[in-house]
């Protein structure tokens, strides 16, 4: 497959036709809409005068305890706050987990999100890729580790399609790399973002960030948990890469760790599960079909009239369309040529019901 549309192209494209003032469905970037636990607005007037001074390189201190309570009692992993380190982004987070790799071979999902594949090349990781929403996973990623594979990556719940395996199989996986010498990383950014029973998080490095869960993607704060490994080492590559975090970032998330309560994360599981539904139901009575979405906020689609989604999603962008609609072809995912993704992160249950009716009449008119 060739080079197509990528996610911000369909982004600017949608600014544009809005700004022209037509009516556009945004289901493009994969964005939350959900309110953080403390508004932004609030937090910042109460801050006063911050970021005169330069912070611990690894994150402040108050933040590592923070995030390290967090993680055991909302993810259920246990970690030290002196193996948990703040990065400049969920991107940074995983680029300084793979950076002790550089020149290795990797083991990535495909369909899969798509920094994954810009940092390799970067890198000069050598990457092989799995299907991550194969039936017998464990068999699956294990068919494809080579004699030199260094590394494998896991995303559940998954970008781009919401799934996650049956409790016990990255059990059994983790089990099974540990005993070849393999490191897991593992990229839970949709951690608490849930349909059906409580996903499962392994790994020897697990990768966060604020901006899905807190719905804070402008403030750019990542999160590594280093289970296993050297915490030096990848406290130096924290600093190397871009020393430290914006300490205004910092005080923001820590401020809305402290604001947590359990109501919270149950509240934005049923603010995304409402969608979920909707689109769910009306695709498939279109004929669509996608991978079951059990978490985060996408849908990986097609229909088998349906053979390039690049060039359906150029169609659902004509500017003489009545309703315009944003969806992602999956080659930047790496994912087949007619598939395309959804993200509901940003839709209303109405814009929901709206791209299903304005897909439908574009396939139904599909020779």
């Amino acid at each position: 497959m060739g080079f197509g549309l990528t996610i911000r192209d369909v982004m600017r494209a949608c600014t544009k036709l809005k700004r022209e003032g037509h009516k556009v469905i945004d289901a493009h970037i994969g964005a939350p809409s959900h309110e953080p636990p403390v508004p932004v607005s609030k937090v910042l007037s109460e801050l006063g005068e911050v970021g005169r001074e330069y912070a611990p390189f690894a994150g402040i201190d108050e933040l590592r305890e923070a995030l390290s309570k967090f993680a055991k009692e909302y993810i259920g992993i246990e970690v030290d706050p002196e193996r948990v380190f703040v990065a400049s982004s969920g991107s940074h987070a995983m680029l300084v987990s793979v950076l002790g790799f550089r020149g290795k071979r990797g083991l990535y999902p495909a369909p899969g999100f798509p920094i994954y594949f810009i940092q390799t090349e970067l890198l000069g990781i050598k990457c092989d890729t799995y299907n991550p929403i194969a039936p017998d996973l464990v068999s699956e990623i294990l068919g494809k580790v080579k004699d030199d594979t260094a590394f494998v990556v896991l995303n559940y719940p998954h970008n781009p399609t919401g799934y996650y395996p049956e409790k016990g199989v990255l059990v059994e996986l983790y089990e099974e790399l540990r005993d070849r010498g393999i490191y897991v990383i593992d990229d839970i950014v949709y951690h608490s973002i849930y349909f059906e029973e409580r996903p499962e998080f392994i790994g020897d490095c697990m990768v966060d960030s604020f901006s899905k869960i807190f719905s804070l993607p402008g403030l750019r704060i990542g999160v590594v948990y280093m289970l296993e490994g050297d915490p030096k080492a990848l406290g130096r590559r924290v600093y190397g890469s871009a020393a430290g975090a914006s300490v205004l970032s910092q005080l923001v998330g820590l401020r809305m760790l402290e604001a947590m309560k359990p109501s919270y994360l149950e509240d934005l599981r049923e603010y995304y599960r409402v969608k979920r539904d909707v689109l769910a139901k009306g695709l498939r009575e279109a004929g669509f079909e996608f991978p079951r979405p059990k978490g985060a906020f996408y849908i990986l689609a097609e229909h088998e009239k349906i053979r390039d989604s690049n060039e359906f999603a150029r169609k659902l962008l004509d500017p003489s369309r009545e309703i315009c609609v944003g969806v992602v072809p999956a080659w930047s995912f790496k994912g087949k040529e007619n598939q395309f993704r959804i993200s509901f992160g940003k839709l209303t249950e109405k814009d929901a019901e709206i791209l299903v009716q304005e897909l439908e009449k574009l396939v139904q008119s599909s020779s």
